[in-house]
């Protein structure tokens, strides 16, 4: 259980046994915080935009060069054959000696051990096995030998041969994210992929259906929209802020926030709310032991988003045409994780989480009971917690789903 409590108009004031609730500091300290998150994110792209503006060179895993043969020591392959071949011949001339001293004894053609006859066959059977035993070894040894001097030549072979394969599989990607370029082009120009925050907070509040609490809403929905575009322009590099998102699957509702930063996203959902103390569990919200009939209903909207990213069909697309190249089988045997390239971000899909951040004009006090998966959070917890989400991100704007969601925008509402 976590517990943290602000006071109005200043930063969230540490509990007894909360290390973590801190004051910011002075500029020196910015700055210090600033360098350090860029060197965190290393070095940076020249063009932070993906898919590219037009075609572009992808990169092709390199051929190792042709072996240069080695010293002449190693005899060739028909030599090998020679020394083969002749110890098998000399073991059929073995076993016909053998054969034919069993049937000349059977038929008594061997009159006399003693004779010439048969002491020059017992020479050229004794000598026929003598070649074969030391032969054989040797155009074995031969052989294994052609054969270790060979593998470099086929393991080359092999690698140009997956090199091609693997061009292949680019030309097919590398046109279809071509077309996908030049169509977002014309969908989403440089000069809105480019602009850290996109939309206007409060643009689904319409005072006709929330009465009263529209200001609220949208006073609390400001607050945010000025925290995170503060994040996006010096903390969340290539992060990009879509404010008023509709929720997926439904017409009267809407995402406040939405932040992403590679293939992770954040949902943001603002709250203005009265000073007491908060009380939360993922299911029932109340506030000062008082069970509120409206509870936050964020994560229905984050799994909402999270098919909706999953189903969509040209982010399905890419993410198909990626897994047909995400994993190439060296000759080694080994895999190299080709889509590995920050421009390529293919691997695991989009990462959806949430966050409820609460504003209020005077003291509050929230309570995480159990760690729900949609925490309630104050303003600087919030940014804390998307330093350590954005920590490890592609350093490149997802083109594709910065267009979705711009498509996706709440119109605005009556004032």
């Amino acid at each position: 259980m976590t517990t943290h409590t602000s006071a109005a108009g200043g930063p969230p004031t540490p509990d007894a046994d909360d290390s973590t609730a801190r004051a910011p500091g002075g500029s020196d300290d910015v700055l210090s915080e600033t360098l350090r998150r860029l060197r965190a994110y290393g070095p940076h792209h020249d063009d932070p935009v993906w898919p590219p503006f037009g075609p572009h060179q992808l990169r092709v895993p390199e051929v190792p060069p042709l072996p240069a043969p080695e010293p002449a020591h190693v005899p060739g392959l028909r030599g090998a054959r020679v020394v083969w071949w002749v110890s098998v011949a000399l073991q059929v001339v073995w076993a016909a000696l053998v054969v034919l001293n069993y049937v000349g004894d059977a038929a008594g053609w061997w009159v006399d051990d003693t004779s010439v006859a048969d002491k020059v066959y017992q020479w050229l059977a004794n000598a026929t096995g003598l070649a074969f035993v030391t032969l054989l070894p040797a155009g074995v040894w031969l052989a294994t030998a052609r054969s270790r001097r060979d593998l470099p030549l086929r393991q080359h072979a092999a690698a140009a041969r997956a090199r091609q394969a693997h061009v292949d599989h680019l030309t097919q990607i590398e046109g279809y994210r071509t077309a996908q370029a030049n169509h977002l082009d014309e969908t989403t120009p440089l000069e809105v992929t480019s602009r850290p925050a996109h939309g206007f907070a409060g643009a689904g509040l319409s005072t006709t259906t929330f009465g009263e609490n529209a200001a609220a809403g949208r006073a609390g929905e400001e607050l945010t929209s000025a925290l995170l575009t503060d994040g996006v322009n010096t903390r969340w590099f290539t992060a990009r802020l879509v404010n008023g998102v509709r929720w997926p699957g439904t017409d009267n509702a809407d995402l406040d926030h939405v932040v992403f930063a590679g293939r992770k996203v954040a949902v943001v959902d603002s709250k203005m709310w009265p000073a007491g103390d908060y009380t939360w569990d993922g299911t029932t919200l109340t506030r000062d032991g008082e069970t509120l009939r409206h509870p936050p209903r964020l994560e229905h909207a984050v799994s909402a988003l999270r098919r909706a990213l999953a189903t969509e069909p040209a982010l399905v697309e890419l993410e198909t045409l990626g897994g047909a190249i995400g994993k190439h089988r060296t000759v080694s045997g080994r895999y190299d994780v080709v889509s590995g390239d920050p421009r390529k971000p293919y691997h695991d899909g989009y990462r959806v989480r949430g966050w409820v951040v609460v504003h209020t004009k005077g003291p509050v006090r929230l309570v995480n009971v159990g760690e729900p998966s949609i925490p309630l959070v104050t303003p600087a917890e919030l940014l804390e917690a998307l330093d350590s989400y954005f920590e490890q991100h592609a350093d490149v704007v997802d083109r594709p789903l910065l267009d979705y969601l711009l498509r996706h925008q709440v119109e605005a509402a009556d004032a």
